[in-house]
């Protein structure tokens, strides 16, 4: 995602403004705000067998679902169900990785709103935010790819 790979601090630092951005928010534009960008480090530290990275996304994601008052670990279990089960077979459909992160983004949030959708009522707002975030995730993770 990031040029420099091997920089883990700026991970840390992106990871924390999450936190910190999640935090404050109080709409679900904001709290949801770049959950793909962690989606996207998680998988990569999974990649990588990088574990510190990789708990504190875990972390940056238990800060969200208490945030959107969702049972804790839903997002850790889409990531790790995406990457387990679904990620091998997305690879080898797509010749061009960035199709294939915009892809794991794309279900990634598909599978939170459903899960959205079947805890609280469905409305159609929460379809409008999770499309503004995917295009917001989507513009980062094409920046810095």
């Amino acid at each position: 995602m990031i040029k420099n790979k091997d920089n883990s601090s700026v991970y840390f630092i992106l990871l924390f403004l999450v936190i910190i951005i999640n935090s404050i928010g109080s709409t679900f534009f904001i709290t949801i705000f770049l959950s793909g960008v962690v989606f996207e480090i998680f998988i990569q530290s999974l990649e990588k067998k990088n574990l510190y990275r990789s708990i504190f996304s875990i972390i940056c994601f238990l800060f969200i679902e208490v945030v959107l008052g969702l049972p804790l670990f839903i997002f850790s279990l889409i990531s790790l169900f995406i990457y387990y089960i679904l990620l091998q077979k997305i690879k080898l459909s797509f010749s061009s990785d960035i199709l294939a992160q915009l892809t794991y983004i794309f279900i990634f949030y598909f599978l939170f709103f459903l899960i959205m959708a079947i805890i609280n009522h469905y409305d159609f707002t929460i379809y409008k935010i999770f499309i503004y975030n995917f295009i917001l995730d989507s513009i980062i993770i094409g920046l810095f790819v």
